[in-house]
Formats: structure tokens, C-alpha cells, sequence
């Protein structure tokens, strides 16, 4: 059992934006290679999205973009950080997307988006294959002439908490454009494409990563949960009880020995929970989801 002395109220929350700033994986496609030299990559995806960029001139050169090719798939994140769930759009994703000043039609390379709390289980935003509502890589970047905010720079919002989740870690952007390639028909379709270019992810609310937190699967007849309510062994000696929101906002705390607690009345879904165990004579934290 690995013991863990934490101070919740020393969590780092970082509540402005941030663009991601590491790479897990990266599995290029065929065809187009913009920017996946070693000499540019992977820090041309790295913080903001290139700051000149409007609807008539995106990002293009191999030091603010990289291609992921015709079915290429990237796997983003923030070194030991994860992101929070706010109101609206959690991040955003840039391409350069492209207008044509004749017809004001926009040219798309889309992607699909995927993220993950684990590294194992995805979750993919609903998309449409016709419209491309859902994919990123359907807006033009509009930073050009303004001082950067995600709100109103342009590119794809998306909003994992329609998917159920709190928090992720990980961002997958799959390429989509080899299937409007070789469907002629779509409306979408243009002989030129060559596959989503990737400028920058940007994520709104970022806090330390908690996840080194164990689930103190040791000490099994120290508690049990049930209908979300936490009932200590009476036979243990334990003191200073405390429970936590994920942003280390205390929502309970009991220096004298209490053996029961109903979580449904803490208004957070994700609880860190500590208590100290005089046995031990060791604090023990451990997580619980409230479902």
C-alpha cells in the first residue's frame, strides 16, 4: 500500500487557457507530410494557434502546422495536468481551415475527436459524415488583428461533458478526410484533399493531475460504499476525516472519529477522501466517483 501525504489546498489550479504540450502517440497517414520532421515537430503544435491567422490566410508553413496525412491519428494532452470540465466548450481545436474569396465556400479537412480519462477508454463526439457537424477542422482560425481568446478566435469547441465525463486527459484527433476523399459524391469533396493539418489545442481549465492518488484497495476492511455512503469499521481508530471536491475544495471535515457520511449531500461528483489512521499512524486518501 503506497500511503499518500497530500495538502489539498496546495493543488495548483490553473484557470486560464493553455495549449497542449505533450505528445502520447502519433500514427502518420498517407500522402501529405507537412511538418512531421523532427526539426518542427512536435513543436509546431504546441501552445496557441498561429496568431496571424484569418479565413483568407490560415497557418501553412511546417514550423505552425502538422499534417497528419489520410487517416493519420494523433494523441494530445498537458504533462501532468488534466482538464476540467466548465460551462461551455472545455477546448478547442485549430486547422487551417481555408475560404475561397469567390465563393466563399470553406475548405474542410476534418478529424474526428476522441478523449479519455485513462489512456485505454475513448469516448468519441457524435459526428455527422455529410454535414462534418461534430468534426473539428470545419472553422477558420480568425486570430488575426486581436488579442487571443478562445471564445472568439474561431476553430472547433468541444464539450466533453456531454459525454458524461468530468474531466479528461487525453485528446485522440483522427483524420476524416480519407473518406470524403474517396467519396466523390460528398459534399465535401475536392481532389486536392490531403488530410487534416493540426495547429494548436487549446484546453480552458486546467488542474494538477490527481490520478498518483491511490484507490487504497489494501485496506479493505477499513470502509465500504454503498449507494454512495461511506460506513468506517467501527473497530478501527481512525480521526480527521476530510473530503474533497477535485479542485480541493474542502466539503466535509470531522476531527472526531465519524464512521458514517452520505456523499450525495457533497454537490461533486468526483470526492477525494481522506482520513488518518491511528493504527497506521499514516494519513490514507483515496478516490471515489459519485454516480
Amino acid at each position: 500500500m503506497k500511503f499518500i501525504f497530500l495538502f489539498f489546498y496546495s493543488f495548483s489550479l490553473a484557470f486560464s487557457f493553455q495549449g497542449v504540450d505533450t505528445v502520447y502517440s502519433f500514427k502518420p497517414g498517407t500522402g501529405q507530410n507537412l511538418g512531421q520532421d523532427t526539426a518542427y515537430f512536435p513543436k509546431n503544435i504546441f501552445g496557441l494557434p498561429y496568431l496571424e491567422a484569418d479565413s483568407l490566410v490560415p497557418a501553412n508553413g511546417q514550423e505552425d502546422v502538422l499534417s497528419l496525412g489520410m487517416g493519420g491519428e494523433i494523441i494530445l494532452g498537458f504533462k501532468n495536468k488534466v482538464l476540467l470540465d466548465v460551462s461551455g466548450d472545455d477546448f478547442f481545436i485549430y486547422e487551417n481551415v481555408l475560404k475561397n474569396p469567390l465563393t466563399d465556400a470553406l475548405f474542410k479537412e476534418p478529424a474526428i475527436i476522441s478523449v479519455s480519462q485513462d489512456g485505454t477508454n475513448y469516448y468519441t463526439f457524435p459526428y455527422d459524415s455529410l454535414s462534418l457537424n461534430g468534426c473539428a477542422g470545419t472553422k477558420p482560425t480568425l486570430t488575426k488583428g486581436k488579442d487571443y481568446n478562445p471564445y472568439t478566435c474561431g476553430g472547433n469547441g468541444f464539450d466533453f461533458k456531454k459525454l458524461g465525463l468530468v474531466y479528461i486527459k487525453y485528446i485522440k484527433i483522427k483524420d476524416f478526410t480519407e473518406y470524403i476523399a474517396k467519396t466523390p459524391n460528398h459534399p465535401n469533396y475536392d481532389p486536392i484533399l490531403s488530410g487534416f493539418d493540426l495547429d494548436a489545442v487549446v484546453g480552458i481549465k486546467l488542474i494538477d493531475d490527481i490520478s498518483i492518488v491511490d484507490n487504497d484497495v489494501d485496506k479493505p476492511n477499513l470502509y465500504k460504499i454503498s449507494n454512495n455512503k461511506l460506513t468506517f469499521n467501527k473497530n478501527n481508530d481512525i480521526k480527521n476525516i476530510s473530503i474533497y471536491s477535485y479542485l480541493g475544495n474542502i466539503l466535509y471535515h470531522s476531527v472526531s472519529s465519524t464512521y458514517e457520511i452520505d456523499l450525495n449531500n457533497l454537490n461533486s461528483n468526483f470526492l477525494i477522501i481522506s482520513y488518518y489512521n491511528l493504527i497506521d499512524n499514516s494519513f490514507i486518501s483515496f478516490k471515489h466517483i459519485v454516480e
